[in-house]
């Protein structure tokens, strides 16, 4: 983008990036059975195993192959310190997001099992948009 290091050093507190992924048709979605450790994968936590439904995509009049509309993913993290520097020094993107503090930063592949458990899209395509 042109932006002087320093710029946006100074300037950045947070770093937002987003994934678009298509959502379930809310007509036509039917509930599947997934393994256990798959959704443990997924980042869907054993308490919340209990009851879980799952959907899936199948097609209707309404929609194409069982998909409507859109859904958004994000990733949040804010930009530390050291990060700062790293900006400041011209370093490489990668070296900056490994500096980022545990726990401080939200994963796609781990905010998102929300839109699966509650029908809005698929473990599919989560993992196709974050590449996991």
């Amino acid at each position: 983008m042109s932006v002087p290091p320093y710029d946006f050093a100074s300037a950045a507190s947070l770093i937002f990036a987003q994934r678009l992924t298509q959502g379930l048709c809310g007509r036509c979605k039917t509930v599947q059975d997934v393994p256990q450790e798959v959704l443990l994968k997924a980042g869907i936590k054993e308490p919340e195993l209990t009851g879980i439904k799952i959907s899936k995509p199948v097609g209707c009049d309404q929609c194409k192959n069982g998909y409507k509309d859109g859904s958004d993913i994000y990733l949040l993290m804010p930009i530390s310190e050291a990060m700062g520097s790293i900006i400041l020094e011209g370093g490489q993107c990668y070296a900056a997001c490994r500096t980022s503090v545990p726990g401080r930063h939200r994963q796609p592949a781990r905010v998102e099992p929300k839109k699966v458990k509650e029908g809005i899209t698929t473990l599919e395509k989560i993992n196709r948009v974050t590449k996991n």
